[in-house]
């Protein structure tokens, strides 16, 4: 059984889709990695904060 082809205007709109979800993808993954170093730079922050502390206590 074959499958029907799909008509140019279908054809436009799934290519048009699949466009948005590459732009999605791509700016999901920015956010990521953002988010990520962010993430590092709090976690080095209290890290070097909580060393200073303990220098201080000491």
């Amino acid at each position: 059984m074959t499958q029907p082809s799909l008509t140019r205007e279908q054809e436009a709109k799934l290519s048009a889709a699949l466009e948005i979800a590459k732009i999605a993808e791509q700016k999901a993954k920015e956010a990521s990695d953002l988010a990520t170093a962010l993430a590092e730079k709090y976690q080095k922050y209290l890290h070097e904060a909580n060393s200073v502390g303990t220098e201080e206590e000491g």
